[in-house]
């Protein structure tokens, strides 16, 4: 729905904005207009799920979060693709990357193609995009159905 490069984290500060300590990046919801702008009406964060609907989209039954499925179409959206016990945002309170607290045997985006990877978040210690260059974020230049992670096996995947 959203063009891939577009980051709703923009208009936060930085000490709140992971995003903004990285480039490149924009944000989705600055597309938007008001009234059906998620951030200009709930803060502390930044979820843009509550445009789809709970049934086929179980972020929105969560608590806060910064969730990139919203940029995807509903089938390809990789939460709505995983039974509650592992959905990363059902079990974790509100964070930024919840495959950044996760071992790789059960990080989402090494078992799912393709998807959307917020990795680009991390300091690159802890990103698996900045081990590919030239890049941090490769999927934000790419529209969903190209998804550079789904061209690296979830061996490359390290914390």
């Amino acid at each position: 729905m959203y063009p891939p490069h577009i980051n709703t984290d923009a208009m936060y500060p930085p000490q709140n904005n992971t995003d903004a300590m990285y480039l490149p990046h924009i944000k989705t919801d600055a597309m938007l207009p008001p009234h059906i702008n998620n951030d200009t009406m709930h803060l502390p964060h930044i979820n843009t799920d509550t445009m789809y609907l709970p049934y086929i989209n179980n972020d929105i039954m969560y608590l806060p979060h910064i969730n990139t499925d919203a940029m995807l179409p509903p089938h390809i959206n990789t939460d709505a693709m995983l039974p509650p016990h592992i959905n990363t945002d059902a079990m974790y309170l509100p964070h930024i990357n919840t495959d950044a607290m996760l071992p790789p045997q059960i990080n989402t985006d090494a078992m799912y193609l393709p998807h959307i990877n917020t990795d680009a978040m991390l300091p690159p210690h802890i990103n698996t995009d900045a081990m590919y260059l030239p890049h941090i974020n490769t999927n934000a230049m790419y529209p969903p159905y190209i998804n550079t992670d789904a061209m690296y096996p979830p061996p490359h995947i390290s914390f």
